[in-house]
């Protein structure tokens, strides 16, 4: 009787406290922190907001300042980049790529990772970017970049050519 006593004072403590488990506390509207690779996103003032890349099963490709890429959290060389993009992209219904660089990642490496998102046929990738202006220090800021496509110039097309 005594254990039975102890149980319930624990369960009655716990609710009130709010230590209930995650489950019961889960709430959609709340964003939660995912995992992912950390890097400083340049500035922008047109961009929209992408609540969308931060839903778990969201499909991002990082770049780091020194060059290195990283699909989700696994690092990944450039070579094998458009093999394991079709791969991930085949078995998914969003067919969205967000793509994440460092603002001190070198061009080279960025023009060469989009060169392979081309030869896998992607098209369609949305730059993430950080807000320019201020924000609240510590505050929760949902995710948010460009969209562009990714396009090759049409044979005889004077695009190529320098002016």
């Amino acid at each position: 009787m005594k254990y039975l006593l102890e149980v319930c004072l624990v369960s009655i403590a716990l609710s009130v406290g709010g230590m209930m488990p995650v489950a019961a506390q889960y709430d959609p509207t709340i964003p939660v922190l995912r995992k992912g690779i950390s890097v400083e996103l340049p500035r922008t003032t047109s961009a929209v907001s992408l609540p969308e890349a931060d839903k778990v099963d969201a499909l991002v490709l990082t770049i780091k300042c020194d060059g290195s890429a990283y699909l989700g959290t696994n690092a990944i060389s450039i070579a094998e980049l458009p093999e394991k993009l079709n791969d991930a992209l085949s078995v998914r219904a969003e067919q969205t790529l967000f793509l994440k660089a460092d603002a001190h990642a070198p061009y080279a490496s960025l023009i060469s990772v989009l060169d392979s998102l081309h030869r896998a046929g992607i098209e369609g990738v949305t730059l993430l970017t950080a807000r320019s202006g201020a924000s609240t220090s510590g505050a929760l800021v949902p995710p948010s970049g460009l969209p562009m496509r990714i396009v090759a110039p049409r044979a005889g097309s004077r695009s190529t050519e320098l002016y």
